[in-house]
């Protein structure tokens, strides 16, 4: 199909806190570009975009999304280092590959409508050390978490069962590969059985 592009360029390269608010619809590619010194970027969307592009902007530690984003697409965060944090929109679905790769999110939720998350969406995160997860995440790609050796928590809002029928594509796709403690409903779980043998 034909996609239209909208394009929000910065005029100025030292702002460093960025608001944009997206109305187009579902064929749209969004392009957020030239943005430098941004820090701190929110985006609010009306409509859901085909995709959002974000070019240029390397120091960008804060990233609040609202609205009806249903898909982070293939590395739509990835590399960038400085990313701290990420507040992902309830109405998301998927997630795909590489969205988070090499980033330095410490904590995410994953929101409750998520089905699946890519190949390798959060690997290389070396600060990520608490994650909490939806029971409606029935799949998770191969190396998900490949380097996410500080992982300590996982936080999993479904029953010990539904964890259990998790498809993980490969050991570096459960969270738990390198030790990390399961917490089903606030409580850990004891139950050896959870526990893969521990990756190096």
């Amino acid at each position: 199909g034909e996609f239209d592009s909208n394009s929000f360029e910065c005029l100025n390269p030292n702002i460093n806190i960025v608001s944009i608010t997206i109305n187009f619809g579902k064929s749209t590619n969004i392009m957020i570009t030239g943005y430098e010194n941004l820090k701190y970027l929110t985006i609010n969307c009306e409509k859901d975009p085909q995709r959002i592009y974000i070019e240029g902007s390397k120091k960008i530690e804060k990233v609040i999304i609202n609205g009806k984003l249903s898909i982070i697409t293939s590395g739509m965060f990835s590399e960038i280092s400085t990313l701290k944090e990420i507040i992902l929109p309830e109405e998301l679905i998927k997630i795909y590959d590489y969205a988070f790769y090499d980033t330095s999110i410490k904590t995410i939720t994953i929101p409750n409508k998520v089905k699946t998350i890519g190949s390798c969406a959060f690997s290389n995160c070396k600060d990520l050390k608490e994650i909490y997860l939806s029971e409606a995440t029935y799949y998770y790609g191969i190396d998900c978490f490949l380097d996410c050796k500080s992982l300590e928590k996982v936080y999993y809002n479904g029953t010990i069962e539904s964890w259990k029928n998790i498809v993980f594509d490969n050991e570096f796709a459960n969270p738990l590969c390198y030790g990390a403690k399961l917490y089903i409903n606030g409580k850990e779980v004891t139950d050896s059985l959870i526990y893969p043998q521990k990756a190096s």
